[in-house]
């Protein structure tokens, strides 16, 4: 594989194929077979997409093996035992989109949290319900608390400001039936705009 030079642009880089020593968690480790380029003009050594890729996956693997993690494989396995597709099991777990992708391909590393959660679903399907169960209770609760009591004021305050707006509009209209499609259309986005918040955080951590 040649290539022109992308430090240069005037040399020819080839590829070239060695061993080198990695460190992951404070500890170093051999890395068998690195792929990258070397320009034959700049001596400049880099990596091509394709060849960043498949380095990324080899350090993954290298750090599953040494926290005793699932590989890509054995995680896709476990979706597939669900007949599941992948966004399908992300949203179950709450975790954000393409991230399954990336632990099923191997170029990113999976939590050791999330490590066990996909054991336990290997054991027993039931667990995966459970977990989007208490998922749903938690943001529930979390939405609750967040929009009450102090939410029943804003609504009440909400009113009043929307109350006053029209009124000095001279709009035509019942104001009461107004305001009250108003202040029910902006809490019902507070809310959607709340749950989003609240399942993002959720992906997050």
């Amino acid at each position: 594989m040649t290539e022109i030079c992308v430090s240069c642009e005037v040399g020819t880089a080839h590829e070239i194929v060695n061993d080198r020593e990695v460190i992951v968690n404070g500890k170093s480790f051999p890395l068998a077979g690195d792929r990258h380029m070397r320009c034959d003009t700049c001596h400049e050594e880099y990596y091509t997409d394709d060849q960043s890729r498949e380095a990324s996956r080899k350090v993954a693997d290298v750090r599953r093996r040494d926290e005793g993690l699932l590989t890509g494989a054995e995680i896709q396995r476990v979706r597939q035992s669900l007949c599941l597709s992948q966004a399908q099991l992300e949203s179950a777990l709450g975790v954000s989109a393409k991230t399954l992708v990336r632990w099923e391909l191997g170029t990113a590393v999976q939590s050791k949290a999330m490590d066990d959660v996909f054991r336990l679903i290997a054991l027993d399907p039931d667990n995966l319900r459970l977990l989007v169960r208490v998922r749903q209770a938690t943001l529930t609760s979390i939405v609750e608390q967040k929009l009450s009591p102090q939410d029943d004021i804003q609504v009440g305050e909400l009113k009043q400001a929307v109350y006053a707006g029209l009124e000095r509009a001279n709009v035509a209209l019942p104001l009461d039936a107004i305001t009250c499609s108003v202040v029910e259309a902006i809490i019902t986005h507070k809310r959607e705009r709340l749950e989003r918040s609240v399942t993002a955080l959720g992906a997050a951590s």
